[in-house]
């Protein structure tokens, strides 16, 4: 699978992500995750999000760096 096919894999499902009413920041948090599950110092809100999501897709494994041009909303993305 080349990398041409797993950024377009990627760009597909978050587009349909966004064209179903999820705003850029939630789509990118449904996507690729924060390693949540152990995490005592989060937020039971945010905490709560990841879970429900889990439970609806998989997360993202594709390349382990994600770069944006404009990082407002996935600032908090690190590898």
């Amino acid at each position: 699978m080349g990398i041409f096919y797993i950024a377009g894999a990627f760009d597909g499902v978050l587009e349909f992500l966004l064209h179903s009413g999820k705003s850029l920041p939630e789509a990118v948090m449904m996507m690729i995750p924060e390693a949540w599950q152990n995490d005592k110092n989060m937020d039971s809100q945010r905490k709560a999000f990841y879970e429900y999501f889990s439970a609806l897709m998989e997360p993202w494994d594709g390349p382990a760096l994600i770069s944006c041009k404009f990082c407002w909303g996935c600032s908090s993305i690190t590898c």
